[in-house]
């Protein structure tokens, strides 16, 4: 049996999986997206734990097919990212410098297409001759896989559906300077475009203008489940709004990852804190989880200087 590395990298934090060769994931885990200084450090980052997960399982490179990596930009088939905004780059060899790195067989993709593949493959586009999918975040982006195969497009960016236009009317640019484009509607960036449209020409009671819990321009709460269930998406989300100058508050039970906190803490001005029982046992007889790491945060978070609201939702067992 061989074995591969499959790696998303996002704006945020980069994602690493360890895999068998029918696609069964083994291992999975994260680490930050150190974007300063020109996103110097992404791959010699991604480099480093894939050396240390390899020395730790005891394998060498002869076990390793590759690794499959996704950027969140167009990507050429000689493996040449032009530019990514999000990570810094400017023009990068990805196959040729991490390959460098690893001394391992490196394919990339844009973030996307590679989903797309994998969708495609192990996930709900399972059987399927054809299928599209959309990933939302800052921006839309999309693959697009037509008889078993990602529709990348010359310069890779074929599947870039968040730029199709959806209002030839709109009299605002996109950031890809057309006019229209689905990702001024429907990405997270897009969501408080909108809402700050429509707040400012009806009077229709909101939220949203609730001074008295957000101050003067209103506010946004995350809330619904576990919001950190898509970090990135909720960070996405968050980041827009404070650009945007709208005060924003997550409601969690804290059960997430606490790589998350520091980029959390920049974006969120009111943490609102559930916590079902004190004792670690109750809790997990109450929600199948103990409350260690959710206790562990809140303390993480106090340490960041995070304003939080706790909140102990006690449950009578």
């Amino acid at each position: 049996m061989r074995y591969g590395f499959g790696i998303d990298v996002g704006g945020t934090t980069i994602k690493l999986a360890f895999l068998d060769e029918n696609g069964t994931m083994k291992d999975k885990w994260e680490i930050p997206t150190r974007t300063e200084e020109g996103g110097k450090n992404v791959l010699p980052d991604i480099a480093a734990s894939v050396k240390e997960y390899m020395d730790k399982e005891n394998l060498t490179n002869e076990q390793i097919i590759g690794i499959g990596i996704g950027v969140p930009g167009p990507v050429s088939d000689a493996g040449i990212v032009n530019k990514c905004v999000n990570l810094g780059w400017g023009i990068t060899d990805l196959h040729g410098d991490l390959s460098v790195l690893t001394g391992l067989h490196v394919k990339g993709g844009n973030d996307a297409n590679v989903a797309a593949m994998g969708e495609f493959w192990k996930g709900g586009g399972q059987g399927a001759k054809d299928m599209v999918m959309a990933t939302l975040g800052t921006g839309v982006g999309g693959g697009i896989v037509i008889n078993g195969r990602v529709i990348a497009g010359f310069h890779g960016a074929g599947g870039e559906i968040g730029h199709i236009t959806m209002d030839p009317t709109e009299t605002e640019a996109c950031g890809c300077g057309k006019f229209g484009c689905a990702e001024q509607y429907c990405s997270a960036t897009g969501v408080v475009r909108m809402a700050k449209r429509y707040l400012s020409s009806h009077d229709t009671p909101s939220v949203l203008r609730d001074k008295a819990f957000y101050g003067e321009h209103g506010g946004i709460t995350v809330s619904g489940g576990e919001p950190m269930l898509h970090p990135e998406g909720v960070i996405s989300l968050l980041t827009a709004c404070k650009e945007a100058g709208i005060t924003t508050c997550m409601e969690t039970c804290g059960e997430f990852s606490p790589i998350h906190l520091p980029a959390l803490r920049e974006v969120t001005d009111l943490f609102l804190w559930d916590v079902k029982d004190t004792d670690p046992i109750r809790h997990k007889a109450y929600t199948g989880v103990d409350n260690t790491r959710i206790l562990q945060n809140l303390k993480e978070a106090d340490r960041l200087g995070a304003r939080t609201r706790l909140r102990c939702i006690l449950v009578n067992g």
